[in-house]
């Protein structure tokens, strides 16, 4: 399997940059896995102690990640994006499952 990636340069500013990157692609047919961020809240222009993504929401859909990002204050220091087909995760897990029926069949 082939990789592909694509770098973006954000100004170094608050801004809701994430939103206004994935507006541009189809992000609702992808399941994203964050695999590392530094995406700190404001509240009133000042950083929080929390981040834009949770350490438990690490796998979202598409249109979770979108509305995330778009509804929130943020400063984005870097972040790295895998995106899964939604319907290659379903076609996968469908064909495990159907063969650990197969395996225990009795």
């Amino acid at each position: 399997m082939n990789n592909m990636g694509v770098c973006f340069e954000i100004p170094n500013s608050y801004g809701s940059y994430l939103s206004e990157i994935l507006e541009h692609i189809p992000f609702e047919e992808f399941q994203w896995l964050i695999n590392s961020d530094e995406i700190h809240l404001l509240d009133n222009n000042e950083f929080t102690n929390e981040f834009l993504v949770k350490e438990e929401d690490r796998i979202l859909p598409g249109d979770r990640l979108y509305n995330t990002a778009k509804s929130n204050a943020y400063y984005m220091v870097f972040v790295t994006l895998r995106a899964f087909l939604k319907v290659i995760i379903a076609v996968t897990f469908v064909q495990a499952v159907l063969q650990i029926k197969e395996a225990y069949k009795s």
